[in-house]
Parts: structure tokens; sequence; C-alpha cells
């Protein structure tokens, strides 16, 4: 295979660890900082005030009780809002999979540092898997129709 000179123009992507890496930065802290809004908001409506337990706790989301439900609506509704991070550092709709599992995997370990015990909930595990699914599938959703509107129709 010939490298192309210097001056020429490749067609090969190329890749970049560090674009990669300031991507995952980027929708980490989207992702942290939706859920600080959304914890922020339910806060106005519930006698709880928003901690980093919260956001990085496996005990409360729970389905035992209001709070634990509005806390597990709350981060699937954080996962939801991540399909617009998606669009705004990813921007591909077939790399939108592999940033939402390099985001679960990164609040799993944040989890287990933060927590230093591992989520044994079967709560937690349901709500990240679930905001998992809604986050890649209206990620690859909202990224495909943009991707689908740079192309010139023959038609019109």
């Amino acid at each position: 295979m010939t490298t192309p000179s210097k001056g020429s123009r490749s067609t090969i992507a190329r890749f970049s660890s560090k674009l990669i890496i300031s991507q995952i930065v980027a929708l980490q802290c989207y992702h942290y900082f939706t859920l600080c809004l959304l914890y922020q908001f339910l806060s106005i409506f519930s006698s709880s005030s928003p901690t980093l337990v919260s956001i990085l706790g496996s005990r409360n989301l729970t389905f035992n009780s209001v709070q634990g439900i509005a806390d597990c609506l709350v981060n699937v509704a954080g996962y939801a809002m991540n399909t617009i991070g998606l669009y705004l550092v990813v921007k591909k709709s077939a790399k939108c999979l592999d940033f939402t599992i390099t985001l679960l995997v990164m609040h799993l370990l944040c989890t287990v540092v933060y927590t230093r015990e591992f989520p044994r909930s079967w709560e937690w595990w349901i709500v990240n898997v679930v905001g998992g699914l809604v986050m890649v599938l209206g990620g690859e959703w909202v990224c495909s129709r943009a991707e689908l509107r740079d192309i010139p129709s023959l038609l019109g």
C-alpha cells in the first residue's frame, strides 16, 4: 500500500487518539452536567437536595419509593438527553454505540470508585442498561438523520 505524499489529500480517515479522548471526556462531562441539571430540577418538586450520591450512588436507584422511582426516571432522562451530546460531539451514527458503551463503562468505574463497592442493585443495572439503549438508539437516529440531510437528493 502506498502512502500519500505530503501535499496530497487522502480519502482514508486518519486515527486521532487526541480527538477520541477529547470526545469521550466531552461526552462524559455532558452526561454529568445534564444529570446535575435534571436532579436540580427534581429538587424543586421533592424534598431532597441533589448530591453526588444522587449521581454516582447505586443505592438511591430503587423502585420501592417515589423518590427512588423519580431518581430512576431522572437517570433515564439524562441518557435520553445524551442523544444531543452524541449529535454535538460524535456526529457519526456508526460511532454512537462505541461512545455509549464507553460512557457506561466510565460511569460504572466512577460509581465503583466513589462508593467503594460494585453496584449490586438490580435496579441500578436496569436503569443504566435501559438508559444506554435509549441513548444509543436515539443517538443513532439523530446522527443518521443529520448524515442523510447532508446528502443531496436528485429529486429536489
